[in-house]
């Protein structure tokens, strides 16, 4: 009986190691990004630091964009040259575009003094802007 459990369990081994060879072992998700981050000569406990400062960035390029959108209107000059401006759809759906914001954004656009619906414009056009930009700004 001793000799058969033994024999069964080499055979076992011999499967193991014919699944799990360094070839075909997948690496676990955790050691292959501390390989890499050793390789770019970052350490783990840098992680924190690169975190806070990649949100920061973010923080800081989405309030800019935000802040653009809203100075420049960008979509507003596209239409009004466009012509698009005179639609009677665009009115109806400008002005109940309006009475959302207003309810929304009623207080927060009071306290700062900013109209709604260009608020909201500015929120949209940021939003697009940078789902276009995040190829480019996420390294």
């Amino acid at each position: 009986f001793v000799c058969a459990a033994a024999s069964a369990t080499s055979a076992a081994d011999d499967d193991d190691e014919s699944t799990t060879s360094p070839a075909n072992e997948a690496e676990p998700p955790s050691r292959g990004l501390r390989k890499y981050l050793h390789e770019k000569g970052i350490g783990m406990k840098d992680l924190p630091k690169a975190v806070v400062i990649y949100e920061g960035m973010s923080i800081v390029t989405e309030l800019s964009t935000l802040t653009m959108t809203y100075t420049f209107q960008p979509i507003k000059a596209i239409v009004t040259r466009t012509g698009w401006s005179n639609s009677a759809a665009l009115m109806i759906h400008t002005e109940r575009t309006r009475r959302s914001a207003e309810a929304y954004l009623g207080r927060i656009s009071t306290c700062l003094h900013l109209d709604p619906l260009r608020l909201v414009a500015a929120w949209a056009e940021c939003t697009l802007i940078g789902f276009l930009l995040k190829p480019v700004l996420i390294p």
